[in-house]
């Protein structure tokens, strides 16, 4: 499920300067394929922080702030393409960071949607195994003393 589309980048920046992000350096010829994997590498990234949060795709809500998300990291993984040789505008590191910012907080509850309930805890189950010991009872009395 896209949280985006080439229209929306479209409101953020120039159709010119979208073209030569991806790869016309005339700024005449949109690639969409490479559009398309920039928001999939977006979107998954989005998901990655969220789905511990929301059990599924479809239980996430497809809000303003989702979409904002998803163009800004769009934008910044055509930047990361367009300059994989070149040091990166300052700008654009930095929306990078505002964005993952935002995830983290929405991924640590810090931040929620308004009148959506999580569906799953955001903390990971501890796996214990009580099979695998590598000191013995002795041993760890002996820091206790």
């Amino acid at each position: 499920m896209a949280y985006s589309t080439d229209a929306d980048l479209l409101k953020e920046i120039s159709a010119s300067e979208l073209a030569k992000l991806c790869g016309d350096p005339t700024g005449v010829t949109l690639d969409t394929a490479r559009t398309a994997h920039a928001r999939s590498n977006a979107d998954r990234t989005i998901e990655s922080y969220l789905l511990g949060r929301y059990a599924s795709q479809v239980t996430m809500p497809n809000t303003p702030i989702i979409n904002k998300l998803s163009i800004d990291l769009t934008v910044v993984n055509l930047y990361e393409f367009a300059y994989a040789k070149r040091v990166m505008p300052g700008t654009i590191l930095i929306k990078k960071q505002e964005v993952m910012n935002v995830l983290r907080d929405f991924q640590s509850g810090k931040v929620s949607f308004l009148d959506y309930t999580p569906t799953t805890s955001f903390s990971p189950e501890i796996i214990i195994n009580n099979n695998v010991k590598l000191f013995t009872k002795g041993t760890l009395d002996e820091f206790n003393s």
